[in-house]
């Protein structure tokens, strides 16, 4: 088409008059035009990134609003106290029933073999995400004030700022009692009305029924913290990050180097067997900042851009890799494993269809968005200046003092 408005008229009126008496040659030239036609095409689709649309599969409210997932440590305490009652409407509504508890059908992937597996496996963070996502979706299944929740997202790397002489983990030190502290070693690191406000048959767990009053499945939450723990700071995250440009690279480092909760939730070996993190409402918190760790790794590189239908062909994107035999499909296209109650579940999305990395690869496919407002770790990781003129405003944004998104400035150098 721009060869065309270039001089149309000339076109067609040298064709017609067949110059030179050479048909041969007027053909030539019309093979040229086609060619470059072609070729000009072809160009204009390898260069501009085909889109995709920004919410697929989410049905949650996505009308009206979207998973906007915000830093816990900017949370006001009403907001905070938002989430806690929220996880016990679920258990409420729940009834105490095994089968009926949205959480414990959610956290039971977890618990099941395929839950250490996977750890090994190229859909490790995938995988996770999608826990985190369903739970999200209970929540905002409640309706009301939660009908727009997005899940918060705790910062762990603020623990390397935690100061010697301070004994309690961060994510544990709030005088509201939000989500409880350690537990109580004289009697099997029981956290319900220890350190915690809430009662066993408030917010119980299926496993490990050790402490007093614990009888299956109404059992005490467990926490054993080492209060020792190293936490990787800020700027060897984002280094990581910025430095493991293939996926293959980046996921086998974020494995090896990220199992926080087991140090913060389980750190005695009696709660290792089965693992019950994924029924602590702190893990979903984890979660989320590692799959904005995923999201912004995505992003910055511009994996982004690329078209579901197109990660075929963008190895560094996605290559697919385990060291375990029972892996299963990591093709883009292969299903997921999920062995626990979720399958069973009607209001769960694998109910009825099978999760893949191409479908996951994209977070506003699945209605999510990362808010970077108060978010300290993105200038402190080094990727404010990494991720500018990269940044998506689909799946992250930028603020101003006045809650204006800014992205587009950030881009540009502006801001």
């Amino acid at each position: 088409k721009r060869l065309q408005k270039k001089n149309p008229a000339g076109v067609h009126s040298f064709i017609r008059s067949g110059r030179h008496g050479s048909e041969p040659i007027m053909f030539a030239y019309i093979a040229i035009f086609v060619t470059a036609f072609v070729w000009f095409g072809v160009q204009s689709e390898l260069t501009a990134p085909r889109s995709y649309d920004e919410n697929e599969f989410d049905s949650y409210n996505s009308n009206e609003c979207k998973r906007v997932r915000r830093p816990w440590s900017k949370l006001t305490s009403e907001e905070r106290q938002s989430y806690k009652e929220a996880i016990l409407k679920l258990r409420e509504d729940g009834g105490g029933d095994i089968d009926k508890d949205d959480l414990i059908a959610v956290g039971s992937e977890h618990e099941h073999n395929y839950g250490e597996i996977v750890h090994q496996a190229s859909t490790y963070l995938f995988w996770h995400g999608y826990l985190l996502w369903e739970l999200e979706s209970r929540i905002r299944n409640l309706g009301g004030k939660w009908a727009c929740f997005g899940m918060p997202y705790w910062d762990f790397s603020m623990e390397a700022d935690r100061p010697d002489d301070q004994p309690e983990p961060l994510i544990f030190d709030d005088d509201a009692n939000f989500l409880g502290g350690d537990g109580d070693k004289e009697n099997s690191f029981n956290v319900n009305g220890y350190s915690w406000d809430v009662t066993t048959e408030e917010y119980w767990v299926p496993a490990h029924c050790t402490a007093k009053g614990d009888a299956y499945p109404i059992c005490s939450l467990k926490r054993s913290t080492n209060k020792d723990f190293t936490a990787i700071s800020a700027d060897l995250i984002g280094e990581g990050i910025r430095q493991y440009s293939s996926f293959k690279d980046f996921s086998t480092w974020y494995a090896d180097t990220f199992n926080l909760p087991h140090s913060l939730l389980i750190d005695d070996e009696s709660l290792r067997m089965p693992v019950v993190t994924s029924y602590d409402p702190i893990w979903y918190l984890f979660h989320s900042m590692v799959s904005y760790h995923q999201g912004i790794w995505q992003d910055c590189h511009d994996y982004d851009l690329i078209h579901p239908d197109d990660l075929d062909t963008n190895k560094a994107a996605y290559s697919g890799y385990c060291s375990r035999p029972e892996c299963g499909d990591m093709d883009l296209d292969g299903h997921f494993v999920y062995e626990g109650m979720l399958p069973v579940k009607p209001w769960a999305f694998v109910h009825s269809k099978s999760l893949t990395v191409r479908m996951s690869y994209h977070q506003p496919r699945w209605n999510v968005l990362y808010d970077l407002d108060g978010d300290d770790f993105f200038t402190k990781s080094g990727l404010h200046d990494f991720c500018r003129g990269k940044l998506n405003e689909n799946w992250f944004v930028l603020r101003d003092d006045n809650g204006n998104v800014i992205n587009e400035e950030y881009n540009a150098g502006a801001a």
